[in-house]
């Protein structure tokens, strides 16, 4: 109840203010970084706010960064006159359902790979640092900022403003908290519950999602789908031209017994990811390793595979066969040599 009076309270005093010159204020917001068990860190980690111009950004603050911790993170705008050129604006609802431009600068997490505390994005000329997370588009809340907050401010009803003031924190600030939920974004409550969520990865897709600008970023594909890219080895006790056919090129014939063994290695994150599964026949044994790796280009990533598969005698298999023990056997219908997802 105090806090919904003090809000009012705020938008009847801007409301008696109409025609005052004031500067608005800069802002905070609470920001966490959520760990992942798949990523490492490769250099120490950092956290920028950027704003978007057509052909260039620029950086408001920058700073340490700490994973699973509660940061305050500055908000300023970066000169004055960054209202005629950052992009995209966007639109935000009012109460009333009235619209507003608005423009949501970027929160990025990266990697300080040269250790400079400068953020320099392998996007631009001799950038080396590697963006790891990047505020969401959908479904949480984010910041955004109010282009020309006076001439804004003067327009709204008292009902907008008290949202407005709900949305900054109770601040003369251009700063306000939004939600982008349903196809459009609306103003959110400027509460402690409301904070800023940045998930680490190790995939492209935080520094592809930064250099499409707010622009959809699409994947494409399943790292599980059979690949195209197929190299069948064959053990020499066996006919690998019967195994083959004429539908598989790439056929090899080895002495598995003085061959070593082929990384089996299980990787499973979003960057990467290998898959090694067993299969059994009354007359084969078969390993099948597949590989995926994801690529970003253009606002669309997907995953580029490789497969490799082992076909060897039943019963007469080199000592490095991982098939039984520690790898189990898949019961699939598909073809020997394809990984099947069900087993996964």
């Amino acid at each position: 109840m105090k806090r919904a009076l003090l809000i009012l309270f705020l938008a009847s005093l801007h409301a008696c203010e109409v025609g005052q010159i004031r500067h608005p204020r800069p802002s905070t917001v609470p920001v966490v970084i959520i760990g992942s068990r798949s990523y490492t860190p490769a250099a120490p980690l950092r956290y920028a706010v950027i704003f978007n111009y057509p052909s260039s950004f620029k950086v408001t603050d920058d700073g340490p960064a700490t994973i699973e911790t509660i940061m305050q993170v500055p908000l300023n705008t970066p000169d004055i006159d960054w209202e005629n050129y950052v992009t995209p604006l966007e639109t935000a609802i009012l109460p009333t359902r009235t619209s507003i431009n608005i423009y949501r600068p970027r929160i990025v997490v990266y990697e300080d790979i040269d250790e400079s505390g400068d953020f320099l994005p392998t996007s631009i000329l001799h950038g080396v640092d590697r963006i790891v997370a990047i505020d969401s588009s959908v479904g949480l809340p984010a910041v955004a900022v109010i282009p020309y907050l006076d001439k804004v401010l003067k327009r709204m009803t008292l009902e907008e403003s008290a949202a407005f003031y709900a949305a900054s924190g109770n601040l003369y600030t251009p700063f306000i908290r939004v939600l982008a939920a349903n196809g459009y974004l609306e103003l959110l409550e400027a509460t402690d519950d409301n904070i800023i969520r940045l998930d680490l990865s190790d995939s492209p897709i935080p520094a592809e999602r930064f250099v499409c600008n707010r622009s959809a970023v699409y994947l494409y594909g399943n790292p599980l789908t059979p690949s195209n890219d197929l190299v069948i080895n064959v053990d020499n006790t066996l006919d690998a031209t019967a195994i083959c056919g004429a539908t598989i090129p790439s056929c090899i014939t080895l002495n598995f017994s003085d061959t070593e063994s082929p990384n089996l290695n299980i990787y499973d994150t979003q960057a990467y990811r290998r898959v090694v599964q067993c299969r059994m026949t009354e007359n084969f044994e078969v390993i099948n390793i597949q590989s995926a790796e994801l690529n970003c280009v253009d606002c669309l990533c997907s995953y580029k595979t490789t497969a490799q598969s082992y076909f060897a005698k039943a019963n007469e298999v080199p000592d490095w066969w991982p098939c039984g023990d520690p790898i189990s056997y898949c019961d699939s219908n598909l073809p020997l040599y394809n990984i099947d997802a069900s087993c996964e």
